[in-house]
C-alpha cells in the first residue's frame, strides 16, 4: 500500500464524485478508480458505493479514511522530524555562536514558540530576540537596520521607492485560501481567483491576515487571526488565510470553509534587510533554518488540507 494511495484516497472521501475527486487531485477519472479498487483489493473491502447522487463511503470506507488520516499525519510527522534533523546537522557547522535578531508578523505567534525551540536545538549558541510587529509596511520600515520576516506582498509603489536599497530573500511561496461561513453563499465554491476574492475584501491590512468584508457592509481588519476567524463564525465576514496556517487552526473552527485561490495565487514568505546591514553567520544560520522550517509547515498543509 503506498502512502500517495492514501492521500489520493482522503481527497476523493472529502469530495463529492470520483470525477469530483479526480479534478481535484489532478489525476485521470480512470487512474483514481485503479487507485481505489487496488485499495478495496488490498483490504478486501467494500470501501464506497456508487449511485446516481455521486459516491458515498461505505462503514468500511469510513473506518479506512479515518485511518489513512491518521498514517499520513504520522508519515508527516515522521518526515519532520528527520528533516530538521538534517538540518540541524548542516546548520550548526556554519555557526556556534552568535546573536540575531528579527521582526516577525503577528500571524506567526502560533507557531512562534514552536520556532523558538527548534531553531534553539539546531543552534544552541545563537542568541534569537524575535519582535511581534504589526507596523504598515513603508519605504522606511524596509530600510529598518534589522531583519524582517514579511508575509505578504510588498506593495508595487513602496517596492519602487525601495529598489536597490532593500535585499529580499524567498522563504516561501505559501497558497492563499479565502475563509468563509459554512452558511454564507460563498461556500458553495471549490475555489476563487485572486481578483474576486480580493475583490471582497475591502480592506487590505499590511499584514497577514487581510482585511474582511460583509455584505451589510461591516468593515473589519486585525493583526490578530483569531480575531478575523471569530468574526467569519460570528458576523459572516471574510479573510484569508495561508496554507500552512490551517492545519493548526482549522479544527478550532468547524464553522469555516476554506476556498483555495487558483494556482499562482500565493502568498509570498521573505526575508528583508537593507542593503547596508551586514548579515552575521548566525543570521545566517536563522535564514537558512527559517527556509527549512517554512518548507516543513507546507509539506504538512499539503497532506493534510
Amino acid at each position: 500500500m503506498k502512502i500517495e494511495h492514501l492521500r489520493y484516497f482522503v481527497g476523493f472521501a472529502n469530495a463529492d464524485s470520483i470525477n469530483q475527486a479526480a479534478k481535484e487531485l489532478y489525476i485521470s477519472q480512470q487512474q483514481l478508480n485503479r487507485i481505489l479498487t487496488s485499495l478495496e483489493n488490498e483490504v478486501h473491502a467494500t470501501l464506497f458505493v456508487r449511485s446516481s447522487r455521486g459516491t458515498t463511503l461505505t462503514e468500511d470506507g469510513q473506518a479506512f479514511a479515518k485511518y489513512a488520516v491518521s498514517i499520513l499525519n504520522e508519515y508527516s510527522a515522521m518526515q519532520n522530524y528527520f528533516l530538521m534533523r538534517r538540518s540541524a546537522s548542516q546548520l550548526t557547522r556554519q555557526s556556534t555562536s552568535g546573536r540575531c535578531v528579527i521582526y516577525v508578523p503577528p500571524f506567526l505567534s502560533i507557531y512562534l514558540s514552536d520556532m523558538i525551540n527548534k531553531f534553539k536545538d539546531i543552534a544552541p549558541n545563537i542568541e534569537l530576540t524575535c519582535i511581534e510587529d504589526s507596523s504598515p509596511v513603508t519605504e522606511k520600515s524596509l530600510l529598518r537596520n534589522q531583519l524582517q520576516f514579511l508575509g505578504c506582498y510588498i506593495p508595487e509603489e513602496i517596492l519602487e521607492k525601495a529598489e536597490g536599497k532593500i535585499h529580499i530573500i524567498p522563504v516561501s511561496q505559501a497558497r492563499t485560501y479565502l475563509c468563509v461561513n459554512k452558511n454564507s453563499e460563498l461556500a458553495g465554491l471549490k475555489e476563487i481567483s485572486g481578483e474576486e476574492g480580493f475583490a471582497l475584501i475591502s480592506t487590505v491590512s499590511p499584514v497577514a491576515p487581510l482585511g474582511t468584508y460583509q455584505h451589510e457592509k461591516l468593515v473589519f481588519t486585525s493583526s490578530n487571526i483569531y480575531q478575523h476567524l471569530d468574526s467569519v463564525v460570528q458576523n459572516n465576514t471574510v479573510c484569508t488565510m495561508t496554507d500552512f496556517l490551517l492545519p493548526k487552526l482549522k479544527p478550532m473552527y468547524p464553522d469555516i470553509v476554506t476556498i483555495p485561490f487558483t494556482e499562482g495565487e500565493g502568498c509570498p514568505c521573505q526575508i528583508v534587510y537593507p542593503v547596508t546591514y551586514l548579515l552575521s553567520e548566525a543570521d545566517e544560520v536563522l535564514i537558512s533554518f527559517l527556509k527549512v522550517y517554512f518548507q516543513n509547515l507546507q509539506l504538512i498543509a499539503q497532506q493534510t488540507l
